[in-house]
């Protein structure tokens, strides 16, 4: 098992790191473009959307060459196949497939968040020799509208551009007790990243080191990186980062998409249940290699009483009756 745990945090990152990935550059576009390194970190679980957000990425970015780089652990085959699907002829992909189980704390991953979220704190270390900044995104995320702009934004001074969190979340932030400015929050779903000052300032090793000491951080790794650059982000539009909580009984994420760039679906309702009719994840889905997925209705029963009781308010009996059918299908039959 690979280790992580620093507790000399003044030395760098000295673990022969770079042997822990590998490196499969399986597509290359020849162009003139500027050239945005995008990176996404994912396990098999999450593959599919992360699919889905490169296909969005790519079809409101056809003025930049994108490569992509795309770390993972424990994928299948199959979806192995299917990144090598991913069309564009102003795409590059690399993939770095991890060769050593990653080790985190499981105790600070307690609101279910996957442990392959942390591969990020590796993004700009692996990446130091081979680019000057890289776009971290979440892999629940839908790129709608052109990343372009991120060309011309200088980090000079900062680690990384960022979007400050809801209030609502920076409230949260204030009560953990971290000794940072919250009003300066941020999700971490966005992070394009200065690589040589991540690395000046060894985030990579710090981070590790923080997440593996035994402290419990509520949100795991999104409050490590808050932590740690709060002093040294530049705060940038919300269009960038625009979270939303979907729900059974409205279409939520039609309304967020006006003058939004990357739409992120926070919380445990995704958009690739099908109790939330996203339209706008569909489309996308279509465009990409995942397109034949089967997808779920639901990720709990009480998402499906919800919306029987709207239907049933709506007086729209038909669509009653099927839902809460499917609700007492679900609470009888998933256990």
């Amino acid at each position: 098992m690979a280790n992580f745990y620093y507790m000399d945090t003044d030395k760098n990152f000295n673990h022969e790191n770079d042997s822990l990935f590998k490196k499969n550059t399986i597509k290359t576009s020849n162009n003139n473009l500027k050239v945005l390194n995008i990176a996404f970190c994912f396990d098999d679980n999450f593959v599919m959307p992360t699919g889905v957000a490169i296909a969005s990425v790519i079809e409101n970015n056809k003025d930049s060459h994108l490569h992509f780089h795309l770390f993972f652990e424990s994928i299948s085959e199959k979806n192995k196949s299917r990144i090598l699907e991913i069309q564009g002829d102003n795409v590059s992909i690399t993939t770095y497939e991890l060769q050593e189980e990653l080790s985190v704390n499981p105790n600070t991953l307690i609101l279910g968040i996957p442990k392959s979220t942390c591969l990020r704190f590796m993004v700009p270390f692996v990446l130091r020799h081979e680019v000057d900044s890289v776009l971290y995104l979440d892999g629940d995320m839908i790129c709608l509208d052109s990343l372009h702009a991120l060309h011309d934004l200088n980090l000079k001074g900062h680690i990384a551009a960022v979007v400050a969190d809801s209030k609502e979340m920076q409230q949260k932030a204030s009560t953990l007790g971290y000794g940072i400015d919250t009003d300066k929050y941020f999700n971490a779903g966005f992070l394009f990243i200065n690589v040589s000052e991540w690395n000046f300032k060894n985030v990579t090793a710090v981070a590790f080191n923080m997440i593996n000491s035994g402290t419990i951080y509520k949100y795991a790794d999104q409050d490590v990186l808050n932590i740690l650059l709060n002093e040294n982000i530049k705060l940038i539009d919300k269009k960038y980062n625009k979270t939303i909580t979907l729900s059974p009984i409205d279409r939520v994420d039609d309304n967020a998409s006006r003058g939004t760039t990357i739409l992120h679906y926070v919380t445990k309702n995704k958009p690739w249940f099908m109790i939330f009719e996203s339209q706008i994840f569909f489309y996308y889905l279509n465009q990409s290699p995942w397109k034949d997925t089967q997808l779920k209705l639901t990720p709990n029963a009480s998402l499906l009483r919800i919306k029987a009781k709207k239907l049933l308010s709506d007086k729209k009996f038909v669509d009653w009756i099927k839902y809460f059918s499917l609700y007492i299908k679900y609470k009888l039959f998933s256990k």
